[in-house]
């Protein structure tokens, strides 16, 4: 009994700290995102930290949203609407110079990011393939 509510622990702590480091490095990896984009589009600290607000706002009722039990089509249609209000509050603190900017940086990412699961599918199928 002991020992089994002694790795129970070890797992909730496990899970926990885990959980915990998770959070701080995709933080970490926003604030460098964000940084890029005062770089890259000029924003001042002020547009920066709304930004930043604005993102945060938008993981967590993304975050909301996965904890719902949804159909798939209402999931993608709240999801949706969360990335349109997301997109919203960003054009409203930018300029239609950095608005533009911003769309073809989002455009990159998309692009990048398509293509890395394509590249996934590919090894995927290689591994399958090789398998034989």
């Amino acid at each position: 009994m002991k020992k089994s509510i002694s790795i129970l622990l070890s797992v909730i702590i496990c899970c926990t700290y885990f959980n915990a480091h998770s959070q701080i490095k995709q933080d970490s990896v926003f604030k460098q995102s964000a940084l890029r984009f005062q770089q890259k589009l000029n924003l001042t600290d002020s547009v920066t930290n709304q930004i930043i607000v604005f993102r945060n706002q938008f993981i967590l009722q993304k975050n909301d949203l996965n904890k719902k039990h949804l159909s798939l089509a209402d999931r993608k249609n709240e999801l949706t609407q969360i990335q349109a209000a997301y997109r919203k509050n960003i054009k409203k603190v930018l300029t239609n110079d950095q608005w533009q900017q911003y769309k073809q940086m989002e455009l990159q990412v998309k692009n990048h990011l398509k293509q890395q699961m394509q590249n996934k599918k590919i090894k995927t199928i290689y591994l399958d393939d090789s398998i034989d």
